[in-house]
């Protein structure tokens, strides 16, 4: 699509994507002139890639980038990210913060070759990655999420999704750069079936080959109090470490149905405010017992962290199979958490160096301190 006019652009497209290519002033002479060349030679490459959206450009006096201040830089906005995404991978450009009013950002540092008129931009070639998803019958799997994460170091990660997939499940994944990556497969109740390294080359032509997906297996039960009664409004979820399942509410006779996948152990986790939470296990088999759950009265535990140490709190059972974050409020300094259930439990304090741990013996209608601040 041909560029159109930055006022223009922005008028139309209140919300889109940024690529900067900074120019560094102790690189190369800045006079207008040469500035403008740069220019016109990223408009040429942005005709190189079939954009399904519009594009603008425009030169900026000055750059936001660190350490960078003064150098000019050369904005390119897309209405699209996919177009967006194109030349990113193409200047190897990486993601910042540092602009304001963007969907996305991204800068490459002085993206050009050369030191004549006739200078290039030193593009990577993009890689693509094929395969195909089918479900347990051997029909296409379009429900599934397929997507290909970078490797990078953490704040330069990126991560490119399967758009669509065709009538047989076919999926390419365009415009992914170089380097070590790894292939995430979930179904649509976003249980993780796929994770595996891709290393990525440029220009590379990747087959993932053929994917296919866990059959559903039917998860129904009824949750009841201590005294038997049925429990309506609770929230249960499959729950297996990254596998994040499907999740429903009981209905008013405490009865519930979710889908789990076959091969993929999951706990249960039932919660309603006021009662203890309550874990049932699904083996992965592909028949599932009626997975019936009691909700007991609730413990409560008060956390005491040492000063001025925040970090995650969560708690696990004893085998270690099941780990989650109750529900928490401020209560005189410490940190209460409610719906515990009775008897043993791990709390888990991550304060973001080393993990530390309580075994606590929890009591239904009591308040246990736990300190770690000692």
């Amino acid at each position: 699509m041909p560029e159109i006019g930055w006022s223009a652009f922005v008028e139309k497209h209140p919300i889109a994507h940024l690529v900067a290519a900074i120019i560094p002033v102790n690189r190369a002479p800045v006079m207008p002139s040469y500035v403008q060349d740069l220019r016109q030679l990223i408009v040429r490459l942005v005709g190189r890639f079939n954009l399904s959206g519009d594009f603008a450009v425009k030169v900026e006096g000055e750059t936001h980038a660190p350490a960078l201040h003064d150098s000019p830089e050369i904005h390119t906005a897309f209405s699209r990210r996919e177009d967006a995404d194109k030349m990113a991978t193409g200047v190897q450009a990486r993601r910042v913060s540092e602009y304001t009013g963007w969907a996305t950002q991204r800068i490459a540092i002085e993206p050009f070759d050369g030191d004549s008129a006739e200078r290039e931009i030193r593009l990577v070639p993009e890689a693509v990655l094929r395969g195909r998803v089918v479900d347990a019958a051997g029909g296409p799997g379009r429900d599934a999420y397929v997507a290909v994460g970078t490797l990078a170091d953490e704040g330069r990660r990126q991560r490119f999704a399967a758009k669509s997939f065709d009538a047989t499940g076919r999926f390419e994944i365009p415009a992914l750069p170089p380097g070590a990556a790894e292939l995430l497969v979930r179904t649509r109740d976003s249980v993780l079936v796929v994770r595996r390294r891709v290393d990525v080359a440029a220009g590379a032509v990747l087959d993932a080959g053929t994917i296919e997906l866990p059959a559903d297996v039917a998860l129904r039960g009824v949750v009841r109090d201590a005294d038997g009664r049925p429990v309506g409004g609770a929230t249960v979820r499959c729950d297996a470490g990254e596998n994040l399942g499907a999740t429903t509410v009981t209905m008013p006779d405490g009865s519930f149905e979710l889908n789990a996948s076959r091969g993929f152990p999951a706990a249960l986790l039932v919660k309603k405010h006021g009662l203890a939470t309550g874990v049932a296990w699904f083996d992965g088999g592909s028949a599932a017992s009626p997975c019936d759950v009691r909700l007991l009265a609730e413990a409560r535990l008060s956390i005491v962290r040492p000063a001025n140490a925040y970090g995650s709190l969560w708690v696990r059972t004893t085998d270690g199979r099941v780990t989650w974050q109750p529900e928490s409020r401020d209560a005189d300094g410490a940190l209460e958490l409610d719906g515990i259930p009775p008897g043993r439990i791990v709390v888990v304090f991550d304060p973001g160096a080393t993990e530390r741990t309580r075994d606590v013996v929890a009591v239904a209608g009591k308040t246990v301190v736990v300190r770690f601040d000692e």
